[in-house]
């Protein structure tokens, strides 16, 4: 988890952090983790939000737009990675509250 940790910054949404869902979320993740130590992806800069569908289009349009729209305005989509090779960084989206 240390090394993790000094790549991959977590952010989920503070109404998320005491739902059940949310957490249910952060210990699967914390899962993937100890089983996974070696992943590439756990060893290049990124972060992983953990957001609800409106918090998290909301963020993409004010914060990242890179060009096209929120994958998550549909509801079938409940997750999303994207990765800028410029500065060699990656960003994972999981919504957690369905459609």
């Amino acid at each position: 988890m240390n090394e993790f940790s000094k790549y991959v910054k977590v952010n989920i949404l503070p109404s998320l952090k005491e739902d059940i869902t949310g957490k249910r979320v952060s210990s699967l993740l914390d899962d993937v983790i100890r089983r996974l130590p070696d992943e590439e992806q756990f060893k290049t800069n990124g972060a992983i939000w953990i957001y609800k569908r409106k918090e998290i289009i909301e963020f993409w349009n004010k914060n990242l737009n890179p060009g096209y729209s929120a994958p998550f305005e549909n509801p079938r989509i409940d997750g999303h990675c994207l990765y800028n090779q410029i500065k060699n960084e990656y960003n994972i989206f999981i919504v957690p509250d369905g459609g």
